[in-house]
């Protein structure tokens, strides 16, 4: 005989992230313990990360961009700080409500981030080749060779920039 589904009242509830976690510091210790620990390293290199592109993109020497780059590349900061800031606030405890615009943010800043990420590597492959004698076309099959070898090189889900409606990727030099 088939089985009947319990009714809502019989079915136990489910613990909250915040009641496991307790339950499992009072019941396994130093399994907690150690779980704590990676969670703070893991932490730790985030924050590092995170760092270390702030420092590398406020290097970015911006003389030669155009006013258009130059835009992106100042939203580009404005977002990668914002996102840091999310990061932080999402460490924090919050109402159910909070978290979920915190995380409606968070998921629209990193969309939004993508995009501006591909227009500042363009133009650093750009100054790339201008740095190593490119110029004109040749600069531009460097670029476009560069990020060929990106695309392909990472994974990137539901098929990268060809799969969001951007170019497919094209020959680098001398593969055409």
């Amino acid at each position: 005989a088939p089985k009947e589904e319990p009714s809502r009242e019989e079915r136990p509830r489910r613990q909250s992230w915040d009641e496991r976690m307790e339950q499992m510091r009072k019941e396994k210790p130093e399994e907690y313990a150690e779980m704590q620990k990676r969670r703070d390293e893991f932490r730790q290199t985030m924050e590092q990360k995170a760092a270390e592109r702030v420092d590398f993109l406020a290097a970015v020497d911006t003389k030669n961009m155009s006013d258009a780059q130059r835009e992106n590349h100042e939203k580009l900061l404005a977002t990668v700080a914002r996102i840091n800031e999310i990061m932080a606030q999402m460490g924090q405890p919050r109402a159910e409500g909070d978290n979920r615009d915190v995380r409606h943010e968070m998921g629209e800043a990193m969309a939004t981030l993508g995009e501006l990420y591909t227009e500042e590597r363009r133009y650093l492959f750009e100054e790339t080749a201008k740095a190593v004698g490119y110029s004109g076309a040749e600069a531009s099959a460097f670029v476009e060779h560069v990020q060929t070898i990106i695309d392909n090189t990472t994974m990137m889900p539901f098929g990268g920039r060809g799969g969001r409606g951007g170019r497919p990727p094209s020959p680098g030099p001398g593969n055409n």
